[in-house]
């Protein structure tokens, strides 16, 4: 009987909780189009997801008709609207796109239909890796719906090439390095959920360095 009644209870605190979290999505999805409106910025698709490790903390990912890709984020504490920035890493994410090599596109439809088309694409650069100072670049997709600053958690590489004047080779998937910049120290992915989490409690942590805007 005593299991039956914890059963009972432990059903309707999750029930609790999911229903609390669709409710405080909406809300947050309902704020940020209030900051896409307020910036003038017209959208043709938006996606509100929460940051880990709570639901008080949501992020959002646009598109605009211009097919740029904007982030949002706010904390359900918050007492202004969410703060905004351009994706600008994926400006160029439909002509990559349009481009991939015939060996990539499985790859790339594969991981498409998992994030719900919800996928940007960007070339980075590795260090130089000859004498003579060319770079290799890399051609990356990334999972826009999981993301912790810059870095996203599923983050793979379909092609590569020497340099710039080379032509792209196709390869078998891999994981995407995270790239310093500036030589600076890269944070764990680990340590942006963190800050994410301080971000909850604290409104003012908006770092303009990094593109992020406040409609006023």
């Amino acid at each position: 009987m005593n299991c039956q009644r914890l059963a009972v209870w432990m059903l309707l605190l999750s029930s609790s909780y999911l229903l609390l979290g669709l409710g405080l999505k909406y809300h947050a999805q309902s704020q940020a189009k209030q900051t896409l409106k307020a910036a003038n910025i017209h959208t043709t698709r938006i996606k509100t997801m929460p940051v880990l490790p709570t639901i008080l903390m949501w992020r959002t990912v646009a598109e605009d008709n211009e097919h740029r890709l904007i982030e949002l984020r706010g904390s359900v504490l918050d007492s202004r609207l969410p703060e905004y920035r351009y994706l600008t890493q994926y400006d160029n994410a439909q002509t990559l796109r349009a481009n991939l090599l015939a060996q990539s596109r499985p790859y790339a439809q594969r991981l498409d239909w998992f994030s719900g088309d919800w996928t940007g694409y960007r070339v980075q650069m590795l260090p130089a890796a000859s004498t003579h100072g060319d770079a290799t670049e890399q051609l990356v997709v990334d999972d826009l719906r999981m993301m912790a600053g810059d870095t996203a958690f599923f983050s793979f590489v379909l092609a590569e090439k020497a340099n710039q004047h080379a032509q792209w080779q196709a390869i078998t998937p891999i994981y995407a390095p995270v790239i310093a910049v500036d030589n600076e120290p890269t944070p764990s992915r680990f340590e942006l959920i963190q800050q994410g989490f301080t971000r909850v409690f604290d409104e003012s942590m908006v770092d303009g360095d990094s593109g992020w805007k406040l409609v006023r």
